[in-house]
């Protein structure tokens, strides 16, 4: 009786002693690369985004998978276009011929910046940023616009997200989504960006005093992130 107990209590032991090692809370001890093999599956980039960005977006994920599923959506290339706008000479041109002018309109920039150096390989943006303004010779018809392009014979491009926005702010180089929303008015939301890239024209009403707001903010008001800042620079 006394044999039989003890191996019952062997038994009993080993039984334990298996449980305890296969228990989660061990895992980061005796089996690390367990760990590893969670982490890395749990998370599957698509064949469309490079090892670069695939490396940012699992950083993304570990903080907040959700916004990481939205981003990689996002890029996915039916997500991404290309828009080609008026060229400021252009929308001149109709201005002359809407009013009856023999005069060509003149051509303004009120306010210009370049985009910052990327953050990283997924909040970035390049090219320049211009707030233009077209007066016609001898009359008080104004057309003001903010245009996105990258200059010479190059395009605006930004890495596409979730509901990116436009958005101009009081801030002069904000960093934060707090100083995004900074000042008296806070910013000014020119509606869904329209493409990733490309040469882009976004209206602003005559009521709008573009000296109030010292830089261009590229933005995802969703998950509160800043893909690109071009601040303008003092005239």
């Amino acid at each position: 009786m006394k044999r039989y107990t003890n191996w019952t209590l062997i038994i009993i032991g080993a039984v334990l002693a298996l449980l305890a090692l296969s228990s989660r809370a061990w895992i980061p001890v005796v089996q690390p690369y367990w760990v590893e093999e969670e982490t890395v599956d749990d998370f599957a980039c698509a064949s469309y985004v490079t090892s670069e960005d695939c490396e940012a977006l699992r950083g993304i994920h570990a903080q907040n998978p959700e916004y990481a599923e939205a981003q990689l959506q996002a890029m996915a290339p039916e997500n991404t276009f290309e828009v080609i706008d008026l060229e400021p000479s252009e929308i001149a041109t109709r201005m002359r011929q809407t009013i009856g002018s023999s005069d060509d309109p003149d051509i303004i920039t009120i306010r210009n910046g370049v985009f910052n150096p990327p953050r990283n390989p997924i909040h970035n943006a390049t090219g320049e940023v211009r707030i233009i303004q077209i007066v016609a010779s001898g009359q008080e018809a104004v057309e003001t616009f903010v245009r996105l392009d990258g200059g010479t014979d190059e395009s605006f491009q930004v890495t596409n997200g979730p509901n990116l926005h436009v958005y101009l702010s009081q801030h002069p180089d904000p960093t934060t989504p707090e100083e995004v929303m900074s000042g008296d008015r806070g910013p000014l939301d020119l509606g869904p960006l329209r493409g990733n890239s490309g040469r882009q024209n976004y209206e602003l009403s005559l009521d709008i005093d573009p000296s109030l707001y010292g830089s261009l903010v590229i933005y995802c008001p969703e998950f509160d992130q800043i893909y690109g800042v071009a601040p303008f620079i003092e005239q």
